[in-house]
């Protein structure tokens, strides 16, 4: 992934600023790479849930007309203990999406900057939860330290998360 370096660098820039969460913009040119040329990614595409509900979604998958993915992006750094189960239940209004539209894939991409090993342990818990109970069909995940680390709970990737794309093409 030869965009990662140059998204982990605008994340850093402005993940103090999260207005409209242009700290994750960098992060596009890194799914474009890993999506198969088949499929259209857009950018904050509402998508009509069910009848009485319609979500901004952070990315949209498309082949064609034909809706085949949402993507939903947060970061967490410094309140994550304060936050955890505020973004926990962000990421759970995915039910709505699920029910009605069972057919879309839906994946998860989120950053954990500098969070204590309890935070780790409980959002790897929950994103275990979250792809055992196919609330997502993939979860990609991104943790930095402060030392210019970065890696990955196992099975969740970026790669991993655009797997369920690439699987279609064998």
């Amino acid at each position: 992934m030869k965009d990662l370096n140059e998204a982990i660098a605008h994340y850093k820039q402005f993940k103090e600023n999260k207005t409209r969460d242009k700290h994750m913009d960098g992060f596009e040119k890194v799914f474009r790479e890993e999506l198969p040329a088949k499929y259209e990614l857009r950018k904050g595409f509402g998508i009509q849930e069910t009848s009485y509900r319609k979500k901004k979604w952070d990315y949209s998958v498309w082949e064609n007309s034909k809706l085949v993915g949402v993507i939903e992006l947060k970061s967490l750094h410094k309140s994550a203990d304060k936050n955890i189960n505020n973004r926990q239940e962000e990421a759970c209004q995915v039910l709505f999406i699920m029910t009605h539209r069972p057919s879309v894939k839906r994946s998860y991409f989120w950053i954990g900057d500098t969070l204590s090993e309890n935070t780790k342990n409980r959002w790897e818990d929950f994103f275990q939860d979250c792809l055992s109970n196919k609330w997502y069909h993939s979860i990609g995940t991104l943790l930095l330290d402060g030392n210019e680390d970065r890696k990955s709970f196992k099975g969740m990737s970026i790669e991993d998360m655009f797997s369920l794309y690439n699987k279609e093409q064998q």
